[in-house]
């Protein structure tokens, strides 16, 4: 691979990376090396910079509305799910799944947790992850704003 002469603003998270002068997208970002295998990487990596396109960054800002508008429902219609931890058979791994009252307190009742906190826990981050989104819709859209349109970022060479 050539070696990038220009950064490029991720539509995504809004990083500065290195972008491949043969294709233009920018590089892969955002992981963890785990098994020799990356892991967790951003979206916005082997895209098209800001500078260049904003179509995923505008897809992504859809997407979290999305979600808001799941969150305001729910609220709006009362919780009646939460989240447990549940075993993946035969593994170390817990994944997550939703339950209504009565399979929630039959996992908890040796513990003493009540229905009622672990309903307000989920209100509570109902909220949270609503805020959240917005947060992330107007950084989004003020990247956009900011960058949309520009040159691509010159790298500075080492000496």
């Amino acid at each position: 691979m050539a070696k990038a002469t220009h950064n490029g603003i991720c539509q995504i998270c809004g990083s500065e990376q290195a972008v491949n002068p043969k294709t233009g997208l920018i590089a892969a970002h955002g992981y963890a090396v785990m098994y020799h295998q990356q892991h967790n990487k951003c979206h916005g990596g082997k895209q098209l910079p800001l500078q260049v396109e904003t179509e995923l960054a505008r897809q992504y800002v859809d997407f979290l509305q999305d979600e808001i508008e799941s969150y305001q429902d729910e609220l709006e219609q009362g919780v009646d799910e939460v989240a447990i931890s549940v075993p993946v058979p035969g593994t170390r791994i817990f994944q997550t799944k939703m339950v209504g009252r009565e399979e929630w307190e039959a996992q908890n009742q040796q513990i003493g947790w009540r229905w009622e906190n672990a309903v307000e826990c989920r209100r509570k981050d109902l909220v949270r992850w609503t805020a959240l989104n917005e947060h992330w819709i107007d950084g989004i859209e003020e990247r956009i704003n900011r960058y949309h349109g520009d040159a691509l970022i010159p790298r500075k060479v080492a000496a």
